[in-house]
């Protein structure tokens, strides 16, 4: 078998200027915590698991955190709360710890390319996501 090539999104803008990233995984989502306990249908009810109560608490505590540290003047977090975009998982788990954990700034992007993939055909089901049209409505019913 071979592994699949993977995506590589080009961003035509940013060649011409130096670029910080940041990386965040999303909190707990409800399939984590599916996982944990051993529950074979908490892994396979849902299509795109939203986040665990612990997973909006993690976000919260992210979110003081940064804001904390950007008020004493630590550079990292002031510029996380000034980026000009985030690029994000099209999952709802991603969108929503975006969402709830990083300070309101520039344009909030959902791409294709940043969704996990699963090789294993049975677990890949959490992978699938909600279709493009009803990512909104997804995130808004988890809030």
């Amino acid at each position: 078998a071979t592994l699949p090539r993977p995506s590589v999104l080009v961003l035509p803008n940013c060649m011409s200027e130096k670029r910080t990233v940041y990386i965040l995984r999303h909190a707990q989502s409800r399939y984590n915590v599916a996982i944990q306990s051993c529950s074979l249908w908490g892994m396979v009810k849902e299509f795109d698991h939203g986040l665990s109560d612990l997973g909006l608490e993690q976000c919260e505590q992210l979110r003081d955190t940064i804001k904390d540290a950007a008020a004493q003047g630590d550079t990292d977090a002031k510029a996380i709360t000034t980026r000009s975009e985030t690029l994000t998982s099209p999952l709802s788990r991603a969108i929503l710890t975006g969402h709830l954990s990083l300070p309101i700034s520039g344009t909030f992007l959902a791409i294709s390319e940043g969704r996990e993939h699963c090789m294993l055909p049975f677990f890949s089901r959490d992978s699938v996501g909600t279709t493009r049209s009803q990512i909104h409505g997804r995130v808004m019913d988890e809030l």
